[in-house]
């Protein structure tokens, strides 16, 4: 029936001074349906650290995750290189520091959660690796991304690569918050042809506006504003007006009027020693459905300390209306 769930996994440890003429397997994995898995951890023998695994072999979507939550003042120090694939999750929050690097892989998902969290090595996604960033993450080397999607929050790194289709965006927005992708990268933030920086339909949702309210929000069936006016519709009702500063992006666009109104863009901001962009770093809103009006485009406010180069699009785009 469908309240019948799978168990999670449980724990696997082999230490061993050489593993090489062992050619099985090490699993703990979670049952279907919705039973996540275990740990498996290898080290070398006489060594501080190894590497812990999350895998759950692709079976999922699971329910649960490993978890390395800390409550104390004190930070918690996971010494350990971290994998996490084959739809394993792992969830961090509190004053939790990594101490070497964590890879996504094939599905694997991290969840970070509020603003203690740091990788003293590097983050590294390939396949279909998913972080979601709740509020922020601090990288003390590279965000390598071959594949995979960051979903943020604010993320602090020494340098950026977005390569393979690999995808940066934010949380969409709730009728009681909104969500921006801060990136805050000292070295270089690179996007390549097939990758995205992209928090289109991010921002205020239908009828909604500055401040995450309907007041003064787009009436009828007409656009959302921000940087500039939509008109009204054939009724006479209209957007709201247009709002912000055009040295500044720092807010997200207006979703349009309408019960099926698009939301307007997100907001992203990033800050970087030079950055290079041959993909897309996208605020645009969607599309309204119906007799509806489309979302405002959002913002993106990148500033560079050294050189901004690449052949790519940083596009803000208003939303289509609907068919009528």
């Amino acid at each position: 029936g469908g309240g019948v769930w799978g168990g999670g996994g449980g724990r696997v440890v082999v230490e061993a001074q050489d593993r090489s003429g062992y050619a099985g397997v090490l699993r703990a994995y979670g049952a279907w349906p919705a039973g996540s898995a275990g740990t498996v951890y290898v080290r070398k023998a006489g060594e501080e650290y190894g590497t812990l695994m999350v895998d759950n072999a692709g079976f999922g979507p699971v329910s649960g995750a490993v978890e390395f939550v800390n409550e104390g003042p004190e930070k918690l120090v996971i010494g350990d290189a971290v994998v996490v694939k084959g739809y394993g999750r792992m969830l961090t929050r509190g004053l939790v520091e990594y101490g070497h690097d964590v890879s996504l892989e094939l599905g694997g998902l991290w969840r970070v959660e509020g603003m203690g969290v740091g990788v003293s090595g590097s983050l590294t996604f390939s396949g279909r690796g998913e972080v979601e960033v709740v509020e922020s993450l601090a990288v003390a080397s590279e965000v390598a991304m071959s594949g995979g999607v960051l979903r943020g929050g604010r993320i602090q790194a020494a340098g950026m690569t977005l390569a393979n289709n690999a995808v940066a965006t934010s949380f969409g927005a709730t009728t009681t918050a909104v969500h921006k992708l801060e990136l805050e990268v000292t070295g270089t933030v690179t996007v390549d042809a097939s990758s995205t920086i992209d928090v289109s339909g991010k921002g205020y949702l239908a009828g909604r506006t500055k401040g995450n309210t309907t007041e003064g929000g787009a009436e009828g069936s007409a656009g959302g504003s921000y940087g500039g006016q939509a008109g009204c519709d054939a009724n006479g009702q209209c957007s709201n007006r247009a709002y912000g500063e055009y040295w500044e992006a720092d807010e997200w666009g207006s979703g349009g009027g309408g019960p099926a109104g698009g939301a307007g863009g997100g907001l992203v901001r990033i800050k970087a020693g030079r950055m290079v962009v041959n993909g897309w770093v996208v605020a645009s809103g969607q599309n309204g459905s119906g007799d509806s009006g489309g979302g405002s485009g959002g913002g993106i406010d990148i500033r560079v300390t050294g050189v901004f180069e690449g052949a790519g699009h940083v596009e803000a785009f208003g939303g289509g209306g609907g068919s009528g």
